[in-house]
Order: structure tokens, then C-alpha cells, then sequence
């Protein structure tokens, strides 16, 4: 897929680091983390680029001194075992703040199902023939993915939707049963819901179950060419934002509270409840539990296709749930990274 209105690849240096650490509790260990922890460099290229800093209540704190993306991550125990692993497309078994990973790239003669690569197997079922071929999904405006299981996912706190979409706005129908608008991404009535209006900008569409608030995008969808969207809510800001392409993201602020969605309802792609019908293409969907930085934006936009949350690195600490790796607090683990030019090898860690 050719998206050559957006951005170019972050790259990052080689690293190989082997580590010493524990999973202990939390008590000032990032100011005092020097002199708490024992690590044996083995080999070092480029400086100090990323390292594992701590385990601390099913929570991974990562350092790194660039933006940078994970390709690969793996957990095993000291024997070896796998505890969880992320960067595997369908054999991903870890399972965090990323709620749903679609790229399409294993969606080659299948005619019924599209893949989630997020580690919660949230498959996608192809509603009214809808052509899934080289890598994205056509949509001719009267199709569309149910999203299945989904629907009970309910985001009550922070979460992100991002889509890269192209097709021609002036073959959008804004003249549906409800009028002005065409939507990408759909989760029943009072759930965040992402759509095109007909005044050609992207919108996002939330409530707090007492009122609705919209958010359009301060510029325009570019025609016939590859738009990268970005909806992001900030539970602690009470605050919506949406990013178009690399125009200026618009903002809103939620003065009556919170927002949430209905635990149940089907998430759609492609449509609503009300049939609002995008016509089409759409390639790469993330849906996240978690709000995302600028500098988190700018490597998702500039990377061209959709990450897991979890694989996102901007400079600084990142902090990554483990819970469902199931690790045991005073065991030793193996932790293996790859990023884009080089790998990480965390043999051991003690405290």
C-alpha cells in the first residue's frame, strides 16, 4: 500500500544489552533505580539507545533515548518457557492495551473473515461481500465487518481509534437515511464512532451519556489518496482530539463529564447502526485502551501501517502491562527485543 502523503520511517540504532533485574515494588525506584539495580553491559553500539528499567506489579517500565518502534517482543521463563510474546501477526499471545489490530496482510482468498492481530482475537466478519485483497478492504457502500467480540469491550477510561482510508468524497452517499456523514468505524449509539462528514473533514462522535460531543478535524480529507486518522481521548483531560494526515489536531474538552460506551452493541467497519455506509478502501485499524503522546502519534503516522500500542517507543519511559504474561514476583525472566536495526537480550534480572 502507497501512502506517500505521510511521513517517513523512524529508524534506531543496533543495542545489545544484558541486564539484571527483579520484579519488586514500587518505591522511588526510577530516582533511585542506579544504585538499586546490578547491570552487566555485555555490548554496547551507539550509546545507551533502550533498556529494560523494572518490573513492578504486572507493569514493564522501558527507557529509550529515541523514538522507536518494537518489531518483536518476547517473555520466557529461566528455563526457556514462553510466558507471552507481541510482533507475531495471528500467533501474538499477549494481550494489553491494544484492543484490536487489523492489517489485512493474511486476508489474501478469504471471503468470510478478516484477523485480529491483537492478541484478543477479535476476527472481523465480512458483511455483504466485502473485497479483501492485496493487503486492504474494498468497501463499495452498502458492505461492511462486524467486528465480533468487540462489542463488549467497554471503554470507560482512555482510548484511541486509527485508520488509513482513501476513496473518491464525492461518491460518498452524505445523503443516507440520517444525512452528512459516512462512517469508519462504529460501536453502537452512545460509543466513540469515527466518520467522514460532507463538508470532507473527519469527525469523531462521543457521548457522556447525557449529551453527544463532536469533534471535526480542522483539515481536509485529501481525495483519491491514502488519509491517515487518529481519534484520541484523554480520560484524566476530560479531553477529545483528532489528528488528520499532518494537519493541526482539533480538541475538545468534555465540561459534562466523562465519556463511555454501551458494553454491549456491535462494533462496525465500514458503517453504523443508522446506515451510514463509507465507500472505499481501509487499510490498517488500531483501536487502543490507551491515550497516546504526541511523539506516540507522530511515530504511528510516520511508520505507515498500525502498531500495537505496546510496540509504540517515544523517548522516555514507557510503561507496558504484562499481566497477562502471568509472571511471578522474585522470579527470574528472559526478555528478548528486536527493533529496527538491532536486538535486545535481557538475560536475567535480580534485584
Amino acid at each position: 500500500m502507497d501512502k506517500k502523503a505521510l511521513g517517513s520511517v523512524v529508524s534506531v540504532g543496533l543495542l545489545l544489552v544484558v541486564s539484571v533485574l527483579s520484579v519488586v515494588s514500587f518505591q522511588s525506584w526510577f530516582s533511585n533505580y542506579s544504585s538499586d539495580v546490578f547491570i552487566d553491559v555485555e555490548d554496547e553500539t551507539n550509546g545507551e539507545i533502550l533498556r529494560v528499567e523494572s518490573v513492578i506489579d504486572d507493569e514493564l517500565y522501558l527507557y529509550s533515548n529515541v523514538n522507536s518502534v518494537i518489531n518483536f517482543f518476547q517473555i520466557s521463563d529461566n528455563n526457556g518457557a514462553e510466558m507471552c510474546n507481541f510482533g507475531t501477526g495471528k500467533n501474538t499471545n499477549f494481550m494489553g492495551d491494544t484492543k484490536l489490530l487489523m492489517t489485512f496482510d493474511d486476508n489474501a482468498r478469504n471471503l468470510t473473515h478478516t484477523f485480529d492481530f491483537s492478541g484478543y482475537n477479535y476476527d472481523g466478519e465480512l458483511k455483504n461481500g466485502v473485497n479483501c485483497f492485496d493487503d486492504i478492504c474494498e468497501f463499495d457502500g452498502n458492505n461492511w465487518i462486524d467486528i465480533v467480540g468487540l462489542e463488549d469491550v467497554y471503554f470507560s477510561e482512555d482510548y484511541v481509534y486509527v485508520v488509513w482510508f482513501k476513496g473518491d468524497m464525492d461518491e460518498q452517499n452524505f445523503s443516507n437515511p440520517s444525512g452528512d456523514s459516512v462512517s469508519l468505524l462504529w460501536k453502537q449509539d452512545d460509543a466513540p464512532g469515527l466518520k467522514i462528514t460532507d463538508a470532507k473533514k473527519t469527525r469523531i462522535l462521543v457521548k457522556n451519556f447525557t449529551h453527544g460531543i463532536a469533534v471535526s478535524s480542522s483539515n481536509l480529507v485529501i481525495n483519491n489518496d491514502w488519509n491517515f486518522v487518529l481519534s484520541n481521548y484523554d480520560f484524566d483531560k476530560h479531553l477529545s482530539q483528532i489528528y488528520l494526515n499532518r494537519g493541526g489536531v482539533s480538541s475538545k474538552n468534555h465540561s459534562g463529564g466523562n465519556v463511555g460506551a454501551r458494553i454491549n452493541g456491535q462494533f462496525k467497519v465500514g458503517r453504523d447502526d443508522a446506515g451510514r455506509y463509507f465507500k472505499g478502501y481501509i487499510d490498517e485499524i488500531g483501536v487502543y485502551s490507551k491515550a497516546l503522546k504526541d511523539d506516540e502519534i507522530s511515530i504511528l503516522r510516520s511508520f505507515k501501517k498500525a502498531l500495537m500500542y505496546e510496540q509504540i517507543l517515544s523517548k522516555g519511559v514507557k510503561k507496558i502491562n504484562v499481566s497477562s504474561c502471568n509472571l511471578i514476583k522474585g522470579n527470574v525472566y528472559n526478555f528478548m527485543i528486536y527493533t529496527d536495526f538491532g536486538r535486545i537480550q535481557v538475560k536475567k534480572i535480580v534485584k
